[in-house]
């Protein structure tokens, strides 16, 4: 026969073992609707690598718009009308660069027909783009446009190397001689061929400038 305490002992260990049984099934009451901190499923936003698919799809909303309206302007441009002035003039104030590229390039295409001061005005623009500029230098070089040579002058001091390149062969083109100077000289060296070339420019100018509008 058991003694009441061996009893005691007996049932506290079966309610023990009976209560390890429950938890190893069942789990902790209460628990089961908690969700797991690895579980990736919370509902306080969207799963992982989801997240940035608006993001992902407006931006490229946008770009779709840019291709479109510079393809466009290139379009137009390369016909060189000059009915499609006042739309490449209007295009190059567009907010994307690449679509003013492009207006400008336009504009240039019509050469003296177009608007060669508009050109000046893009080129002296400190706040556009170089390439932008650089495009408006290149243009106004090929029409030989001498009333851009002080503007060109300028551009050749420009931070852009891009820029400096474009506006040294533009001048080259109007005065049909090489000063020497190079865009990619040391900035010592490039000050002093400008330097020449300011001096130099109001000779030039009179003499041959004034000889072409006489001629035109």
């Amino acid at each position: 026969m058991l003694s009441d305490r061996k009893r005691l002992l007996l049932l506290i260990g079966l309610a023990a073992a009976l209560a390890v049984v429950y938890v190893a099934v069942r789990g902790v009451p209460g628990w089961s609707e908690s969700p797991s901190a690895d579980a990736g499923d919370s509902t306080d936003g969207p799963p992982a690598g989801r997240k940035n698919v608006p993001e992902r799809a407006e931006v490229a909303a946008r770009r779709h718009e840019v291709t479109v309206r510079r393809r466009e302007v290139a379009r137009i441009a390369v016909q060189r009308k000059h009915e499609y002035l006042p739309q490449l003039k209007k295009a190059a104030a567009d907010p994307d660069w690449k679509v003013r590229h492009a207006a400008v390039d336009g504009v240039g295409r019509l050469e003296r027909e177009g608007d060669p001061q508009f050109l000046i005005g893009v080129l002296r623009n400190g706040d556009e783009q170089a390439d932008v500029r650089a495009a408006a230098a290149e243009r106004l070089g090929e029409m030989r446009f001498w009333e851009a040579g002080p503007a060109i002058i300028d551009a050749m001091e420009d931070p852009s190397a891009l820029l400096r390149a474009r506006a040294g062969v533009a001048l080259r083109r109007i005065v049909v001689v090489d000063f020497g100077y190079r865009a990619s000289d040391p900035p010592d060296r490039r000050s002093e061929v400008i330097k020449k070339i300011r001096e130099l420019w109001p000779w030039f100018y009179e003499r041959f400038a004034g000889r072409e509008k006489a001629k035109g």
